[in-house]
């Protein structure tokens, strides 16, 4: 925005943030159209922003709806601004509207795939688990999620705890998985939720070989100290 806009008038809040964007109004025939441009400007700060709207009624007739229990009134509380009168949302945000489009996008097949494989790579990384030595699967497999834990035998749940925590965050640090942990009927484990559809067995595969291959290192290092 040029000093010219802005005669005689001085900036409050320097805001590294900005983009432009246009309001648009529904016509009688259906289309949707531009009724005016929006700019916006946001600071670093989550607390500081603002909004600076050229035409505030057609703002305002962009997203206004009144029904009869939210008409406004010339005195009490329904005679001030409703601020649900400028922006898409009334009593509460639109949230279905990203899994709305994502299903419209991709179809309850797709979504019912992935889903499928998501289960199907926690029952093989479940059957890996049980197969591996020095790993122990917590609690059955039913969904998406695998608990499990590096258990070399004879240390205690603390000291389990805090290995399996170490191991957690070595693999986060290294970037190999991100696992996190939980503690269910006073067991800690290592958490496992596959909802990534990239994933494939030898992720899975190598998520095993490095928990084992840190758990080892970590232990033999505790008795070597």
């Amino acid at each position: 925005m040029s000093s010219s806009e802005l005669p005689g008038l001085e900036p409050f809040r320097y805001c590294p943030l900005c983009a432009t964007e246009l309001i648009l109004s529904q016509s009688s025939s259906g289309a949707y159209c531009p009724v005016h441009e929006r700019s916006w400007y946001r600071s670093s700060s989550p607390s500081v922003g603002c909004a600076l709207v050229r035409d505030a009624e057609a703002h305002l007739g962009t997203f206004s709806t009144t029904p009869e229990y939210l008409e406004g009134a010339s005195r009490g509380i329904a005679s001030g601004t409703w601020l649900h009168d400028f922006g898409l949302q009334t009593s509460r945000g639109f949230r279905a509207l990203k899994v709305w489009m994502a299903l419209k996008e991709h179809g309850l097949t797709k979504f019912g795939r992935l889903v499928d494989q998501d289960l199907s790579h926690a029952r093989y990384l479940s059957e890996r688990i049980e197969a591996t030595p020095g790993l122990t699967l917590c609690f059955p497999t039913a969904i998406n999620i695998v608990c499990f834990r590096y258990d070399p035998g004879g240390l205690s749940e603390a000291a389990l705890r805090q290995l399996n925590t170490e191991i957690m965050v070595q693999m986060q640090e290294a970037g190999i998985a991100a696992l996190s942990d939980t503690t269910v009927q006073g067991r800690h484990c290592l958490r496992a939720a596959i909802n990534n559809h990239r994933t494939i067995p030898s992720d899975l595969d190598l998520l095993v070989a490095e928990v084992v291959r840190r758990g080892r290192a970590l232990v033999a290092e505790a008795i070597a100290n």
